[in-house]
């Protein structure tokens, strides 16, 4: 386990408030504590593995990790499964991952980076499916193709302006092996 320390942070209790004279409130956060356990076996070309993490309540606000009604801290698993010859092989990965009483960081007018407490409500979730596929074309050069689609879940945490972003990353290349 690591413990790092954290520093202070500026941060102001709405967005409204990021571009007026309103001072930002200065505070300490939960210092960084995580864990994470995970497992995999592999029998005949097939494989399968999973990993569970916790990042408890790093980087909270000490006043959220003290309010008994706000969400707070973050979880994450990911389940793997893959099948591979000697030519070819096939991947399929999911991870789900959930965040609360994080401080987010967005630009004022002046394009500044300024960070904002949101009220915790809900969950910031995410998750993540990927497929991928390659195969050995000669010893040393091998094409692949990787598929992921992801996907922030909306929440009331942000109210109306906040964006969510879903979509879908296609990686393609060769690795070659000299």
């Amino acid at each position: 386990m690591n413990l790092v320390k954290q520093k202070k942070v500026s941060y102001f209790d709405k967005i409204a408030d990021i571009d007026t004279s309103a001072n930002p409130t200065e505070a300490d956060r939960k210092n960084l504590k995580a864990w994470q356990v995970g497992a995999g076996v592999d029998y005949k070309g097939f494989a399968f593995a999973g990993a569970y993490g916790d990042v408890g309540k790093s980087g909270v606000l000490e006043s959220v990790a003290k309010d008994e009604n706000a969400k707070k801290g973050g979880k994450y698993w990911s389940l793997g499964s893959a099948y591979s010859t000697e030519k070819y092989g096939i991947s399929i990965n999911y991870m789900q991952s959930k965040r609360a009483g994080c401080l987010s960081k967005v630009k004022n007018t002046k394009d500044e980076d300024v960070h904002v407490k949101f009220d915790e409500k809900e969950y910031n979730k995410f998750e993540a499916l990927s497929i991928g596929v390659d195969y050995l074309v000669m010893p040393g050069f091998m094409p692949y193709v990787e598929v992921t689609k992801f996907k922030f879940k909306e929440n009331k945490n942000f109210g109306t302006s906040a964006k969510f972003n879903k979509g879908t990353v296609i990686l393609a290349g060769t690795k070659i092996i000299f």
